[in-house]
């Protein structure tokens, strides 16, 4: 029985976060030009071929796997979701936060090695500073409604903050996640919600 077109498109978007996710794992192990498409093809259990059907380049990969980073982010700070307040929403974004970094690590492993690369990728600085300023608006909006006094300053805060927990849990052996994690909610009076 043939496959219908939503089972196809669903197909589809499998094949991609494989490729996106070998690709991720193997530029952090190997570095993006250490890495062919033959190594990601064979990672992903795919082949060459199904790999140039979804992107024509490496630095199309890099450009996915961005659009990829960027789109976790804003689904944590702008979900489908309806909250109790402003308060309830701070805490979801925290704990989110918190889940991805204990559940991404192949994630954040491709994080490092890119980062200090991004001359290399213009497009990768044009996407994380569009993408970064519609979370940024959003956030600041939350901490507005939560009263703080200089909202935007409040949310580039937390965003260096979340950035600076990143860089330590992939760089400190034994960094205390659990206690970052408490003190957040505490410094937001969130710990109670």
């Amino acid at each position: 029985m043939p496959r219908t077109p939503e089972q196809n498109l669903e197909l589809r978007k499998q094949t991609k976060e494989k490729i996106l996710q070998s690709s991720m794992k193997l530029f952090g192990q190997n570095g993006f030009d250490r890495t062919s498409v033959n190594a990601i093809a064979m990672e992903a259990k795919i082949s060459k071929g199904l790999i140039y059907n979804h992107f024509e380049t490496k630095e199309d990969i890099v450009q996915g796997i961005v659009n990829m980073l960027m789109e976790i982010g804003e689904n944590m700070v702008i979900p489908d979701l309806t909250f109790e307040s402003p308060s309830h929403h701070l805490k979801y974004i925290i704990d989110q936060f918190f889940l991805m970094i204990s559940e991404e690590s192949t994630l954040l492993k491709w994080m490092i090695p890119m980062s200090f690369q991004i001359e290399r990728f213009p497009f990768v600085t044009e996407i994380i500073s569009r993408k970064t300023q519609g979370i940024i608006a959003m956030a600041t909006k939350l901490f507005k409604e939560l009263g703080f006094e200089d909202p935007q300053q409040e949310a580039w805060f937390l965003g260096a903050v979340f950035d600076g927990i990143t860089m330590d849990h992939l760089l400190v052996p034994d960094y205390n996640i659990p206690q970052m994690h408490t003190y957040l909610l505490t410094k937001y009076k969130l710990e109670n919600l």
